[in-house]
Order: C-alpha cells, then structure tokens, then sequence
C-alpha cells in the first residue's frame, strides 16, 4: 500500500514539481494534500491523514512559523507522521538540529528531484534518508 503525502512548499513549482517527479513511480497518486504556506500546511494535517510530510524548512508565507518552531509543532501534533525536510541551507550545526528534532529525512534541493522518490522509499521503510551532500557535510571535520 502506498503512503500517503503531503507536500508543501512556498513556492507552488516545487510542488508541483514533486508532483511531477512521482507521475512515473510507485508513488503517483500517492500526494493526498498539498499545501504553500505553515498556515495552509498545519490545516492540511487536522484535515487530511497522511503518513508521510514532505516540507521545504523555510516557509515565511503564513501566521504560523516556520523552521524549528514547525517541525517542532508537527512532531507534537502529528507523532506517527514521518517528515522529509527540503532545504538549500548548508550550515552542519542547523542540518543537525532538523535531524534533532526528529524528522525522518534531508532533502538537498540542489539534488535533482527524482531522488525524492529515493527519499520516500527509505523513508516509507523506517529508515532515515539523508542526501549525500548532506551526509559528507555532516561527517566533515568543522573547520576553525
């Protein structure tokens, strides 16, 4: 069975490019909600269950914040969703408090997009995914 995803991002072509990038995979009709802003987001969540969140870090466009003070509302609200952070940051010490805060995966978005489906398979498995960039960023020694 296919689990069910929400995407949101501020800027409506990263959605639907996303959607664009599933029309060919397992995971076509999996995008049950959508959302452009925190706002939109958080009401697409009470609404509509879904198992996996694919969310950009940074969504300025709403009431509701965005960053830590989101995904830190989402792990409270929504326990059993899994999330997949999108993001273009390249600072270790925040990549580490998103994987802190306990989302499931990181997305580069200067990745091609067809490796989100990559994402949510390993994501889907209980498994975390981190994008390779990411991951050599993480594990590089900080340099002083």
């Amino acid at each position: 069975m296919s689990p069910r995803i929400c995407v949101a991002d501020d800027h409506p072509v990263v959605v639907m490019g996303i959607r664009m990038a599933l029309s060919n995979s397992r995971y076509a009709s999996s995008i049950t909600a959508e959302a452009v802003s925190t706002d939109e987001l958080i009401q697409r969540l009470k609404q509509q269950h879904c198992d996996i969140l694919i969310t950009d870090f940074s969504m300025p466009n709403g009431e509701f914040p965005d960053g830590m003070v989101l995904l830190k509302h989402i792990r409270s609200h929504f326990v059993t969703l899994k999330i997949i952070v999108m993001t273009m940051l390249n600072n270790p010490l925040i990549l580490s408090q998103i994987l802190k805060s306990g989302v499931h995966g990181l997305f580069d978005k200067h990745q091609p997009l067809e490796g989100i489906i990559n994402a949510i398979t390993r994501v889907d498995k209980g498994k975390t995914y981190i994008s390779d960039t990411y991951s050599s960023l993480l594990v590089s020694p900080l340099r002083g």
